[in-house]
């Protein structure tokens, strides 16, 4: 478990069923900067979990 008192948080897990529209994907993004966030990490839904950087299966879409 991770101490309540580090300075860290994690994001919500969102389905893709959130954003029906690549219109309203592009809205989030937008309001990730109220959050101080670099970007949106999109992740393909059929990849596994992995250590490490695997190309194609994450990516940022930076601010």
């Amino acid at each position: 478990a991770v101490p309540e008192d580090l300075p860290l948080f994690a994001a919500p897990i969102l389905g893709r069923d959130i954003w029906p529209e690549w219109a309203d994907l592009a809205a989030a993004r937008a309001e990730a900067r109220a959050y101080q966030a670099e970007g949106l990490m999109l992740k393909r839904v059929s990849s596994p979990y992995f250590i490490g950087r695997k190309k194609g299966d994450w990516w940022k879409w930076k601010l």
